[in-house]
């Protein structure tokens, strides 16, 4: 599924109807949405480096919509042991 933001008249980001945004704790409309696409494709993690948002609110985001979220190093930590494989 393809998706858009687009920059309305008011200079504030607008989604395409049909998008959802998760969670209300996040402030930023592109953190809920990218953590709401996430839950609807079902994902068991999120990867980000966006310490500041994200990463800060990790733990509600497992409580609450059952999405893990990684940094790239921890995604690593768990990928380098099948790595050689």
């Amino acid at each position: 599924m393809e998706y858009s933001v687009t920059v309305g008249e008011s200079g504030l980001n607008a989604l395409t109807p049909g998008q959802m945004l998760f969670p209300d704790f996040l402030l930023g409309k592109i953190d809920r949405l990218l953590i709401g696409e996430c839950k609807r494709a079902k994902c068991q993690a999120f990867i980000t480096m966006d310490y500041k948002t994200i990463v800060k609110f990790r733990s509600s985001i497992v409580r609450e919509d059952h999405v893990g979220v990684l940094t790239p190093s921890e995604w690593w930590g768990i990928l380098k042991p099948w790595f050689t494989l």
